[in-house]
């Protein structure tokens, strides 16, 4: 099952009305884990318990608080978390166990950071060995009391100081900090001097990005504290549409070369876009059918792998098993090796070491980058869409409108004097390309780099230029000759 958490500094809950707005809260968003910051509540009465335990929640684990200050609380529903040890301190409560939804073992860690300088470092540092003693992934969230950079705040100064001790702490335990969707800020100071701050965050490690992607914090409305609730949740609503990608690996495959070499040796009077369709209608099909027949998945060929050399330990002279192995291991090799470079290619980075196995790190790249380019929610005349198909329509109407509206002006209309180029150099710019120019153009360019929005890469052009420049060549001369204009990125080599 999905879980969904909340954080908030709740700011006391002595008050009914204020239990009766964290329950309201923790209901409506019918959390599975809830950490409440700053109870100011020495224990915990059975009444504010039944007003707390609602919903999903179910059981909880509390810190009391020293006098009027302090004081956190968490709590969990034993479907969605199943609870192994549970420590409590004055600031922290970590609770570690198996959550359902990674089916794996994880620390969920309630903080209340002190506002002390010198306390805060050393609490930081508390936090950091703990976090290295589970030696599993930990989810953290609460109230660090710090931000994170000057952006992070409005109308309120922050110790550059304080500002290093959570980046230093951040990067120690390499913790993933998510954008914040919803808004920029999670505590407010009314009255006279307006200020703002997101002193409010989950941090996640990043086995839990790649458990789920589509993860994602949101900040609430603040009801009846100065600080708003977050969310850490699974966001359903992202879209799962996937445009076309050629990966270079498949070229690798001589059943797809011969694919692509035959549709371009049966399409030569073909024009380059229509070839380009063609090959890419042909490659999605090869792609799925090769996906749904690839029974040989690497999890299976390690696990076939390990029973042949339990067999070969137990039967030396079995020939037959070695030489198994020997090919059930290069086939992992090809395996491992195919889906790393297929990951390179997603997260789009610059550098690959050759036989380093850094996957891991191609995976959190592209789901960091979906999280830093996802749009939640957009205003409309003066109507807040959050559905991923209504912000799209939006957009399509917004840019299909604006072209269709605004006009272009010759340039001849202005009465200025623009600087012109002189016959030579403008016959010389008009001179015929050449086809060997064009592929010394495509060869000197980095193969991973793409012209356009179609899906294919310079490096498919490297690939299969023995069979596309004759189709290629005679759209080029074409379009030179002005006798047609081509929309398709291959223009912009």
């Amino acid at each position: 099952m999905n879980c969904i958490f909340l954080s908030w500094n709740v700011r006391g809950l002595g008050k009914p009305e204020k239990q009766r707005a964290v329950n309201r809260v923790l209901v409506s968003s019918k959390v599975n884990i809830g950490m409440l910051q700053e109870s100011k509540l020495e224990t915990i009465s059975p009444w504010v318990k039944r007003r707390l335990l609602s919903g999903n929640l179910k059981e909880l684990a509390s810190a009391p608080s020293l006098g009027a200050s302090g004081g956190i609380i968490t709590l969990w529903d034993p479907r969605c978390f199943t609870v192994e040890k549970c420590h409590v301190e004055e600031r922290l409560i970590v609770v570690t166990g198996s959550l359902a939804k990674t089916k794996s073992k994880v620390g969920i860690c309630n903080i209340y950071a002190p506002n002390d300088l010198g306390e805060r470092r050393r609490f930081f540092e508390q936090l950091s060995g703990i976090i290295d003693t589970l030696g599993i992934p930990v989810i953290l969230g609460g109230d660090f009391n710090s931000v994170l950079t000057n952006e992070e705040r409005s109308g309120v100064r922050d110790c550059q100081a304080s500002m290093s001790i959570l980046g230093e702490f951040i990067q120690s335990t390499a913790l993933i900090d998510l954008p914040l969707l919803g808004g920029d800020y999670t505590w407010f100071r009314g009255g006279g001097s307006q200020a703002a701050s997101r002193l409010d965050r989950f941090l996640i490690s990043p086995e839990i990005l790649q458990a789920i992607p589509q993860i994602i914090q949101k900040v609430l409305p603040r009801s009846l504290s100065d600080h708003c609730p977050i969310l850490l949740k699974e966001n359903s609503n992202m879209s799962k549409a996937r445009t076309f990608k050629w990966f270079s690996h498949w070229a690798d495959d001589k059943k797809y070369r011969a694919l692509v070499e035959g549709i371009c040796s049966s399409n030569n009077n073909e024009n380059i876009c229509g070839t380009l369709r063609l090959i890419k209608s042909a490659s999605k099909k090869w792609a799925d059918e090769r996906r749904n027949k690839d029974s040989d998945s690497i999890p299976v060929i390690e696990e076939r792998i390990a029973v042949l050399e339990a067999a070969a330990i137990s039967n030396p002279g079995a020939a037959d098993a070695s030489n198994e192995i020997k090919e059930l291991r290069s086939t992992l090799w090809k395996k491992y090796r195919t889906e790393e470079r297929e990951w390179l290619q997603k997260s789009r980075v610059k550098y690959f070491k050759e036989g380093d196995r850094n996957t891991k790190f191609f995976h959190l790249t592209t789901s960091m980058r979906s999280k830093v380019n996802l749009i939640s929610e957009i205003c409309v005349d003066n109507s807040l869409l959050t559905d991923t198909e209504k912000i799209k329509a939006a957009f399509v109407e917004f840019y299909r409108s604006g072209f269709n509206n605004v006009n272009t002006v010759p340039i001849a209309d202005f009465d200025i004097n623009v600087k012109k180029l002189t016959p030579l150099t403008a016959s010389k710019i008009e001179e015929p390309f050449t086809e060997s120019e064009i592929w010394l153009a495509i060869k000197a360019v980095d193969g991973s780099r793409a012209p356009g929005l179609d899906g294919f890469n310079l490096d498919f052009f490297k690939q299969f230029w023995h069979v596309l420049n004759r189709v290629y060549w005679s759209s080029a001369l074409i379009f030179a000759k002005g006798s047609c204009s081509i929309r398709t990125s291959i223009i912009r080599i």
